[in-house]
């Protein structure tokens, strides 16, 4: 069975059960059912958490997670990868017309110099916070930490910067993270150590066989999520950040688990949501993430040791990560609503 599927399953029919409906005051007419908070954890050992209830946009995950790594706020980065779901809060942070979007998009598609680059700039959002958060890199000095003291408490990133919400296209819904380290038992390193290790040995035989010591969480905050829509790309995103985290650091990532607040369904998803509740969880096995050889490279031949973060990154493609096997029901749609314009 699909563990990932039987989590979302659990948010979504105490939304549906026990939610209060209110109309939302950021889009007028629009109602929305809601429950003030769900925990959706799941441990990677049980495979990606891709669900399998409807179709997921894995390569919109993996695309927005390498954006908002990079530090680039520049949209026709996402749109290079086929990637348009952060449009509408773009033109509306410009108070461009649809005519005006259709003709800037155009002009890109030609590939033409004109204009002014602020044009395509979505503001002080996630990448801009992850690596200049009032003049601090913050992912390069968390991943700095984590690969040399994964005990430390004090791995947070914070997306949420209230002196630049107002020059953000978009105010962070899931707007922080933090890296939750702990030691590995011996069970544990055994088994991660790919039959490197004697069954018998100990940890300071181990230890000298340069066999994984530490494992890592990554806990993420959320002040409100679109439960049909955004969920689903949320929990990718933290998996996909996991095992990258794991690849630069050498420490194991073993679960991503989100603080939901405002856990909501839009009244334009009702009906696809009663759809997916009589679907089977169980129907499909778990799915596993792959990576590609320049990804299995960095991790053994530690080019974090070597590389910056950014030179690292530069030459990471979406193709470096793939899924195994994904399996799921039919995809179900629903407009993705911005706010009021």
């Amino acid at each position: 069975m699909s563990k990932i599927d039987e989590t979302y399953l659990q948010g979504l029919s105490s939304i549906l059960e026990e939610g209060y409906l209110y109309e939302d005051t950021n889009r007028k007419g629009v109602y929305r059912r809601e429950i003030p908070s769900f925990t959706l954890r799941h441990n990677l050992s049980e495979g990606f958490p891709i669900i399998s209830l409807k179709k997921s946009f894995f390569k919109g995950a993996v695309t927005e997670l390498l954006f908002f790594l990079s530090g680039s706020t520049d949209i026709r980065d996402l749109w290079k990868r086929g990637v348009y779901f952060w449009d509408k809060d773009w033109a509306r942070f410009h108070n461009y017309s649809k005519e005006w979007v259709i003709f800037l998009k155009n002009r890109y598609k030609k590939d033409t110099k004109e204009g002014d680059d602020r044009m395509y700039d979505m503001g002080r959002i996630y990448p801009a916070q992850y690596r200049d958060f009032t003049g601090v890199d913050q992912l390069t000095k968390v991943l700095k930490t984590l690969k040399e003291n994964p005990m430390s408490t004090s791995m947070i990133v914070n997306a949420w910067n209230p002196a630049e919400l107002d020059e953000m296209c978009l105010p962070p819904c899931h707007y922080g993270f933090q890296i939750v380290g702990r030691p590995l038992s011996l069970v544990e390193r055994l088994h991660y150590s790919g039959g490197k290790a004697p069954l018998a040995g100990s940890s300071e035989s181990l230890d000298k066989l340069g066999i994984i010591k530490y494992g890592f969480e990554i806990h993420w905050q959320q002040r409100s999520t679109d439960y049909f829509l955004g969920t689903p790309i949320n929990v990718q995103y933290y998996a996909l950040m996991a095992q990258l985290f794991e690849i630069l650091t050498g420490h194991k990532a073993l679960a991503v688990q989100g603080d939901l607040k405002n856990v909501h369904l839009y009244d334009n998803q009702f009906q696809q949501a009663q759809e997916l509740r009589k679907r089977n969880a169980h129907k499909y096995e778990n799915t596993k993430l792959s990576t590609s050889d320049f990804l299995n490279r960095v991790k053994d031949e530690s080019y974090f040791d070597k590389l910056t973060f950014d030179e690292i990154l530069n030459d990471i493609k979406v193709e470096d990560f793939t899924l195994e096997e994904y399996k799921s029901y039919p995809k179900l749609t629903a407009e993705m609503l911005s706010y009021d314009e």
